[in-house]
């Protein structure tokens, strides 16, 4: 098992550069927007990236995933570079398509979704971004399956500095507030587009009908599924601009700003770990080893859970303004809905495995009508805390839901007392975290440090961690030979 775990972290970290950087970014600027920008148009830039959270599956129709896994099919070169020929011109048309729509009814979109038409612009840039970015999944997923990490990250990194620097200098220097950031992510997907074309091998094969329809019945489920998903995530800027305040939407995007520094671990495992299950799912044991990981894995999770909604209020408060101090009290609600947004990646292996990824809109839909009443219940009566709660509760119903069906679909026999008992462990620190001083003293700090501090004992002392392998690991890292493990077979 260690050899397995070695390998998904390490390509984790490598895979999941992009998205560390897409979150990364949208931290480490935080503390600069919140003293360039107000709080309304911080609000907006908030609106925005929910809006293009819900674009991203029309433009792309779930051939990114469809690609990634009939490519492990195709049984020449010739067949591949018709798949490759057939999945960028099917993008092109879905993403040309809501291009146009999007181009077309901008003044109104913006009107509709953030208040004014002034916006209209940027909406139309962030379109165009869309559009381009819609074609980035062909080369980075080629890339994952060569095995080429190294190349990949250099892209992603490099695409993540240009950004930066591009925001900075619209957004800081020339003064173009949110039309700016969206301005210097166009320019970015520009160079990454052309640059990344590279990867893909020329001539491309003749478009296959036949085999764009077997990829649109593979990934056209997944539409629903994640639309559906952002109704679930992202939908809650949406309905607090309903019923609150402009202001309002600005502190909870901030929240939500420091949540999402814990989507990088999810986003990026999930990466990593798909062409490694799909190159282990013959394999006789292929179940025992996606359960023993996902052990490891969600002990992580937890953590980082744990690790965010403790340092909320001292993050908060020493990087942005008083005026968005207001967003500490619901990041850790905010990252609860997080953390069950990212337990539901294992679950989808299953799904994977089986092919049949119908099951997925069923969980999305449930999850998506909890929200949606929670955010038309809670808001109203608990303001912003209302719609961080809702968030929370229609993710944790979509784990539920994917739990049972896809244990029925492929059986991974998941460690149920090591899962428990971490997150009995993680929900007592959490319920202690509400009990710390929340200011950013000496002392404030060292209570909540130590609280992070003792979480891994408090697994060790719980059983969760195999000891067998602390002593193997210790020994590798020391040069020794490594004793055996008490259980046969259980960590090759």
């Amino acid at each position: 098992m260690l050899a397995n775990v070695r390998r998904v972290f390490s390509h984790l970290a490598v895979y999941g550069s992009g998205e560390i950087l897409l979150f990364g970014i949208g931290f480490l600027l935080f503390p600069v927007y919140t003293r360039v920008l107000t709080l309304e148009e911080y609000g907006v830039l908030g609106l925005l990236l929910a809006l293009r959270a819900f674009l991203r599956p029309l433009n792309q129709l779930g051939l990114d995933e469809s690609f990634l896994r009939f490519y492990y099919d195709c049984g020449d070169d010739a067949a591949r570079r018709t798949l490759t020929g057939t999945t960028l011109v099917a993008i092109g048309l879905a993403s040309g398509l809501v291009l146009t729509v999007l181009l077309a009814g901008a003044d109104t979109f913006s009107r509709l979704l953030l208040g004014s038409a002034e916006h209209a612009w940027t909406l139309r840039l962030l379109a165009l971004n869309g559009f381009l970015q819609a074609f980035l999944c062909v080369p980075h997923g080629l890339l994952r399956i060569r095995n080429e990490p190294a190349r990949f990250a250099r892209w992603t990194v490099g695409g993540g500095l240009g950004a930066t620097a591009g925001r900075l200098l619209l957004v800081v220097g020339f003064r173009m507030s949110v039309f700016g950031i969206m301005l210097a992510d166009l320019l970015v997907s520009v160079v990454l587009v052309a640059g990344l074309s590279r990867v893909v091998e020329w001539p491309l094969g003749r478009f296959s009908w036949r085999r764009a329809r077997e990829m649109l019945r593979y990934g056209l489920p997944r539409v629903p599924n994640v639309l559906l998903q952002q109704v679930t995530m992202m939908s809650d800027r949406f309905f607090v601009r309903i019923y609150r305040s402009p202001a309002e939407i600005g502190i909870y995007q901030s929240g939500a700003t420091v949540a999402n520094v814990l989507r990088i671990y999810p986003e990026a495992f999930r990466r990593a770990w798909m062409p490694f299950a799909f190159e282990k799912l013959d394999q006789p044991d292929a179940p025992r080893q996606f359960a023993q990981l996902a052990t490891v894995a969600f002990a992580v999770l937890v953590y980082g859970t744990l690790g965010i909604a403790v340092l909320a209020g001292p993050v908060v408060q020493f990087l942005a303004p008083p005026p968005f101090h207001g967003a500490a009290t619901i990041v850790p609600f905010l990252v609860l809905g997080v953390a069950f947004h990212g337990a539901a990646v294992f679950l989808t292996t299953s799904l994977n495995v089986a092919k049949r990824t119908r099951a997925l809109p069923v969980a999305a839909a449930v999850a998506a009508a909890v929200t949606v009443v929670g955010h038309v219940t809670l808001i109203p009566r608990f303001g912003l805390l209302g719609a961080a709660g809702a968030t929370a509760a229609g993710q944790a119903a979509r784990v539920i839901v994917m739990t049972v069906a896809a244990q029925r679909l492929y059986h991974i026999p998941y460690e149920t007392g090591p899962l428990l008992r971490t997150a009995l462990v993680g929900l007592v620190f959490y319920g202690a975290a509400g009990f710390a001083p929340a200011d950013v003293s000496a002392e404030a700090l060292l209570v909540r440090g130590g609280l992070l501090a003792l979480f891994p004992p408090a697994l060790l002392l719980a059983g969760v961690v195999d000891r067998d392998a602390l002593r193997r690991l210790r020994a590798r890292a020391a040069g020794q030979s490594a004793p055996p493990p008490s259980e046969p077979g259980e960590l090759e």
